[in-house]
């Protein structure tokens, strides 16, 4: 998939999201402005490691079913996008995890296995056993980004900037006039 085409299709979803959470997406335009700058500056493995000690990783996994399949918004999904210091982080990451899967890097799709969800008899095991299986997933998408860094964000760069551009589009300041 082309970089335009990726970020258009996240911009989609973006428009779906401001609509149905009838709020701005400030915290996730906050991120996806930010990020390229901090990858360029810091590597993509460092930066891409930072945006994951901001993000909750429950929250990243509803976010990545929604850039990566469904169309469907859910109202859980507005927590993240909107206005303060610490919202977007776990929207973006997700939506990041995308574009490296899309860009090669199939670790990172594993979110989209349901491996946490192994038949297990005690339900206070099932979460602990579907938050560790999910940071695995992780941290095995992180490791195999590691293994080819430069080339990785050679592959993703385009795609990012132009979704901090179409981002910023959708942001309230983007807006002519409301």
């Amino acid at each position: 998939m082309k970089a335009s085409e990726q970020a258009i299709e996240l911009g989609k979803k973006l428009v779906n999201l401001k609509e149905e959470c009838k709020q701005d997406i400030d915290g996730y335009v906050r991120r996806a402005v930010d990020f390229p700058s901090l990858m360029l500056s810091s590597g993509l493995v460092s930066a891409l490691t930072f945006y994951l000690s901001k993000s909750n990783v429950n929250e990243v996994k509803k976010y990545y079913q929604y850039w990566s399949r469904s169309d469907e918004v859910h109202r859980e999904l507005c927590n993240d996008v909107g206005k303060g210091s610490s919202k977007g982080y776990s929207a973006y990451t997700a939506s990041l995890l995308y574009v490296l899967k899309n860009s090669g890097v199939e670790a990172c799709g594993m979110l989209e296995d349901s491996r946490e969800k192994k038949d297990t008899k005690e339900e206070g095991n099932n979460t602990k056993n579907a938050k560790d299986s999910l940071a695995n997933a992780i941290l095995m998408c992180l490791e195999a980004v590691e293994n080819d860094e430069i080339k990785v964000e050679k592959r993703v760069v385009d795609t990012l900037v132009r979704l901090k551009e179409i981002s910023e589009m959708l942001s309230s300041e983007g807006e002519s006039s409301e």
